[in-house]
């Protein structure tokens, strides 16, 4: 791994291991605007941005009572944190890094914040020998991928089939923290097209980033879809609030809500896209954050602190962001679906003791409080974020094309290569709205 410069991919494997835009007067009727979006997370604000730029009417809901969907950082404990994506990848590309330095915000490089790492097996921190034979495993890992074809598409546990326990152990924990799945539910070929890059964080939250972006565009919160009737020359979105018409709609749902059906199509989706559908699984990617005060147990701003022990409990742990008195533990896959499900409580009871093991007894009298965000709970996403299933890379790009010209999906599920990213989800929904702004011609509010 380089020492001066950490890709995406690289830094995952090592962890885990108001803008100025033209005034725009909200239509005043919201049965009467020429689209509508479902969602103000990324990929929601990215489509109401560019409808903006384009002078277009739309009207955006969301559920939730803020904007941003995944992007959330949350200040429960009294110092701010991310709750969901924390770092702009690729951020020599990222749409989300000119957006924070037109808002003011200087988003920091994660390999100068990054201050190394330590691997523990049960609470006892490898030694030298130990972490070259970790590191050799790795990368036996990434060149296992890089040797299948893309035609193959298998999944990740596949493709480390004839390998030792130690390199598939460490292929596990990579797609528990990387994907937030069990290896056995990801595409290979999906995984090595994801881009990389310079990662990003953005001081203050990226959550808060995102509010900061939605502040000007007029996004209704607290508005829930439950049903959308495309059948008609206008689709009809009906909420709890009232009923929206609209020539063409963008639905940012993500996935794991789409395929719990929460919003009740009418008629059902078309083939094509019901089985782009079926070809996505929603990974299980969550943290649970851990304040302390008066100690610091040794360890540095930004530095990670790997429990690998049990693979198939891998966590991790990043020690004072920002300087701050907090530890984030994160952690994927069935792992994370099992702690999310016993509740807040039991969940932070449990990364606390983890996290003493690694840090000493002095941990518990200087711990103060925990939260956890876990997003496989969570009736708004059900899930982190959308993996592709063994043999089907190609979901992504059937679920992004538009159906009957008047209905599109987008989000980080629906990226291509960008897919799994705030940034991908940007580009998919402003996307998504050029193209809906493109055919206007087509459907009447007369």
């Amino acid at each position: 791994m380089s020492s001066r410069r950490l890709t995406r991919r690289k830094f995952l494997s090592a962890a885990g291991a108001a803008i100025a835009l033209p005034a725009m007067v909200a239509p005043a009727r919201a049965e009467d605007t020429d689209i509508v979006i479902i969602g103000a997370g990324a990929a929601g604000l990215g489509a109401a941005r560019e409808l903006r730029r384009l002078n277009k009417r739309f009207v955006i809901i969301e559920a939730r009572q803020r904007a941003g969907g995944r992007l959330y950082t949350n200040t429960a404990l009294g110092q701010p944190f991310d709750a969901g994506a924390a770092y702009i990848h690729f951020a020599e590309t990222n749409p989300w890094s000119q957006i924070a330095t037109d808002l003011g915000v200087d988003p920091q490089g994660g390999y100068r914040l990054w201050s190394g790492s330590i691997a523990f097996r049960n609470g006892v921190a490898l030694d030298q020998d130990a972490m070259a034979r970790r590191w050799d495993s790795m990368r036996r890992v990434s060149t296992a991928y890089d040797e299948i074809e893309e035609r193959a598409d298998v999944s990740l546990a596949q493709a480390l089939r004839g390998e030792n326990q130690d390199v598939r152990d460490a292929g596990r924990i990579q797609a528990q923290m990387a994907a937030g799945e069990e290896p056995e539910w990801v595409s290979t070929a999906d995984w090595q097209r994801l881009e990389s890059g310079q990662n990003r964080l953005v001081p203050g939250g990226y959550g808060a980033l995102a509010i900061k972006l939605a502040e000007p565009l007029g996004v209704r919160h607290g508005v829930l879809a439950t049903a959308i009737d495309w059948s008609s020359q206008l689709v009809a979105v009906t909420t709890d609030k009232g009923i929206i018409r609209a020539r063409k709609a963008i639905v940012t749902a993500p996935i794991g809500v789409l395929k719990a059906g929460s919003i009740r199509l009418t008629p059902g989706l078309p083939l094509e896209a019901a089985r782009a559908l079926d070809g996505l699984k929603m990974g299980a990617l969550s943290k649970i954050a851990l304040r302390f005060s008066g100690e610091r147990f040794g360890f540095q701003p930004h530095q990670f602190l790997a429990e690998i022990g049990q693979p198939s409990r891998a966590i991790t742990f990043e020690a004072w962001p920002f300087d701050s008195e907090l530890v984030v533990a994160t952690f994927g896959g069935d792992y994370a679906r099992g702690l999310a499900r016993q509740g807040e409580a039991a969940a932070v009871d449990h990364a606390l003791e983890r996290f003493i093991r690694i840090a000493g007894a002095d941990a518990r009298k200087a711990f103060k409080g925990g939260v956890l965000a876990g997003w496989s709970e969570d009736p708004f996403s059900l899930g982190g974020y959308a993996v592709a299933l063994p043999g089907r890379m190609r979901a992504r790009e059937a679920l992004a094309r538009p159906f009957g010209d008047k209905l599109w999906f987008a989000g980080e599920a629906t990226a291509g290569n960008y897919s799994m990213t705030a940034g991908g989800a940007y580009m998919a929904g402003r996307d998504a709205a050029k193209q809906a702004a493109a055919r206007l011609s087509t459907g009447s509010l007369r």
